[in-house]
């Protein structure tokens, strides 16, 4: 039987990377906010990291759903792999 699991170790360095944007954000935006920045220009900045971080997911999902597809793929389906043992 085969299960799920979080990598913890993946989840956490994720999460230093997000507080290191929200302090380096924060930061710009404190000494920044004598420039009156607009309230687009701030969201802008807010938002920045979630092209990168949507591809990033999209691509996880993507590679978790190949490996579970071929890893129960076959058995699903009731066919067997035959390997060429002839080389």
């Amino acid at each position: 039987m085969w299960r799920i699991q979080i990598d913890k170790q993946h989840v956490m360095l994720w999460l230093r990377w997000l507080k290191a944007w929200l302090a380096f954000v924060g930061v710009a935006l404190v000494f920044g906010w004598h420039l009156k920045p607009r309230m687009d220009e701030v969201v802008f900045i807010l938002l920045l990291p979630v092209p990168v971080v949507a591809v990033y997911a999209l691509g996880c999902l993507a590679i978790a759903a190949l490996k579970a597809l071929w890893t129960i793929g076959p058995q699903r389906v009731g066919l067997r792999l035959r390997w060429n043992r002839s080389r």
